[in-house]
């Protein structure tokens, strides 16, 4: 079902995309999937039907996913699309240095830093940002 979320003019046309089902049994319908400026899963999980597909992001500046490699066991990630509600998840890639624990910190609009608790770890490390609500 396409939709109008606003009033058309010249200079506004929003609109939204809406994908409902009909439970067996049942007349209600239901969105499963919204598309206006997010992609939105409203009621159940986001499942992928085929063995080997994924999520894929575009790397970059600024990407959801990257390596980065610490210096004296730090590493500063900029990434200005960080908030205070990021989870950044990180594992050690490839070892270097003596390591040592890993933690992170966020500043929200300005990226990331990863710690090691060895100030000689050289590794690098995988991080993944998930944002929650």
């Amino acid at each position: 079902m396409f939709r109008a979320t606003q009033n058309f003019s010249v200079a506004a046309r929003g609109t939204q995309i809406s994908l409902q089902t009909t439970t067996p049994g049942t007349t209600a319908r239901t969105e499963r999937l919204g598309v206006d400026v997010d992609v939105t899963v409203s009621t159940e999980n986001l499942a992928f039907a085929t063995a080997g597909k994924g999520l894929q992001y575009k790397g970059g500046a600024n990407a959801r996913a990257g390596n980065v490699t610490l210096a004296s066991g730090t590493a500063l990630v900029a990434n200005p699309g960080v908030t205070a509600n990021t989870l950044v998840m990180v594992s050690r890639r490839t070892p270097g240095g003596t390591v040592g624990q890993l933690n992170y910190n966020v500043t929200p609009g300005v990226g990331f830093t990863i710690n090691s608790a060895s100030a000689t770890e050289t590794s690098v490390v995988s991080y993944h940002l998930i944002d929650t609500n």
